[in-house]
């Protein structure tokens, strides 16, 4: 493991930004990665895929983490760059810790219900034991224990409430739900964000205290 990991690397990572969002670092942040291709396609590995959800189930993390070492140690980081993963299910992954199903391309993800929401009774709430979610749950925590705080993880996408509402009531209906029950769409989209806090602090257990900061 390169010396961009080191603890003491953070520490000037972490001040050097903090003087810049109180303006008086003097210098824009720089970030600069350079990655050897042809080390990684030598690898022998499993090949490296932008989004984690990719990667078929029978795959473990621990695989998946492997990859992403063989990634970073392939990387030179320059300038204010640092090393950090991203388990990246999508933007709006609740919609599948809700039970929408998760369709996969190499470069992108999308969610499609199951079957189309009542606006009258439907609550947000995830499955504790979804396998996505349980997925995601194991992939981090494999991350955040395989570098101790090494290497920064960040947080998956977990989407924004009107994303995760409109998975389930898609957007050429929800624009009528908006004159014909905006009650509803107001209890829901309010509804979102206390779960979108809970899958928050679910994420954030598993990363404290090692995790250096936190990103996406």
């Amino acid at each position: 493991m390169n010396d961009c990991f080191e603890l003491d690397t953070w520490a000037k990572i972490k001040e050097d930004s903090r003087r810049w969002w109180a303006g008086d670092l003097g210098r824009p942040l720089i970030q600069v990665r350079l990655k050897d291709r042809a080390r990684l396609s030598a690898s022998g590995g499993p090949p490296g895929h932008a989004f984690a959800s990719y990667y078929p189930m029978s795959v473990p993390v621990e695989q998946i983490v492997d990859r992403w070492d063989e990634d970073l140690d392939a990387t030179v980081h320059l300038g204010d760059a640092f090393a950090h993963v991203c388990p990246n299910f999508g933007p709006g992954v609740i919609a599948a810790f809700m039970g929408a199903d998760l369709v996969n391309g190499d470069d992108t993800v999308w969610f499609y219900p199951t079957a189309e929401i009542d606006m009258s009774s439907h609550n947000f709430a995830c499955d504790p034991e979804n396998p996505w979610l349980r997925r995601c749950r194991d992939l981090v925590a494999a991350a955040v224990d395989r570098w101790q705080g090494r290497v920064q993880c960040a947080f998956t996408d977990l989407g924004g409430n009107l994303d995760i509402l409109s998975t389930f009531r898609p957007s050429e209906k929800l624009i009528y739900d908006l004159y014909d029950c905006p009650e509803q769409v107001k209890r829901l989209t309010w509804a979102a964000p206390d779960l979108w806090w809970r899958c928050f602090q679910e994420f954030e257990t598993l990363m404290h205290p090692t995790n250096p900061g936190y990103s996406t």
